[in-house]
């Protein structure tokens, strides 16, 4: 109920809300259903997607502070972030990277043949993009937060590259999922103005000159590279 409330204006009183109705129900908490619903809002909803990933970042820390055990979200003495292995950080993470392989190993499978004239077909289909889109912008969130690191996420930007480049070898029509996924990552996570010394975008050129690329796909990533 809280979570249908909440907007920019009154993100703090929620916030309080709901936290507050963790506290009381330590006991019955379902972690498991408290991120599902989160994780479904959150893609479903990218305009509010920031706000539903700063809500997990602040129960988390309640939870560790409950739990009595430190916040690992910092650097070691290699620069890289420790692994974060609390039960709450791990189900989102487990969440991510299932996601995750399901769209970068997705290929050789028809995509949906979109039937204008069923309307309930039509609303699936673009809730199905809607999702694709909105969990790449949860991940850019996570990324912005720092509860994944950049090797993290340049995994996923690589493995996005590496789905679309053999999908368009094969002429596979699912290049699209990818393509969606790794657009809004790089639009929620890459810098503008150091975009074009970040690896990704030589990945990304080669992708849009592909001649096997779609014209529809290749304006998205003509749009991302600003050519």
């Amino acid at each position: 109920g809280n979570l249908n409330k909440l907007s920019n204006g009154n993100a703090n009183k929620i916030f309080k809300n709901i936290l507050e109705l963790y506290e009381k129900n330590l006991e019955i908490f379902d972690y498991h259903h408290f991120i599902e619903i989160l994780f479904d809002k959150a893609v479903m909803q990218p305009i509010y997607c920031p706000l539903y990933v700063k809500l997990f970042m602040e129960l988390r820390k309640k939870y560790l502070t409950l739990i009595n055990k430190p916040d690992l979200n910092t650097e070691d003495v290699e620069g890289e972030e420790t692994l974060k292995e609390d039960e709450l950080s791990s189900l989102i993470r487990d969440k991510c990277n299932l996601f995750m392989k399901m769209i970068t190993e997705f290929s050789e499978i028809q995509d949906d043949i979109l039937n204008p004239n069923d309307y309930d077909d039509f609303c699936l289909k673009n809730k199905k993009k809607v999702y694709k889109k909105g969990f790449s912008q949860f991940i850019g969130e996570l990324y912005k937060n720092r509860f994944v690191d950049m090797a993290y996420l340049t995994k996923y930007l690589d493995a996005l590259c590496l789905n679309i480049n053999s999908n368009l070898e094969e002429n596979d029509t699912n290049v699209e999922n990818a393509s969606i996924c790794l657009v809004e990552l790089v639009n929620t996570t890459v810098n503008r103005r150091l975009f074009k010394n970040n690896s990704i975008f030589d990945k990304i050129r080669e992708i849009m000159n592909h001649r096997n690329l779609p014209k529809k796909i290749k304006f998205k990533f003509m749009d991302l590279l600003g050519v």
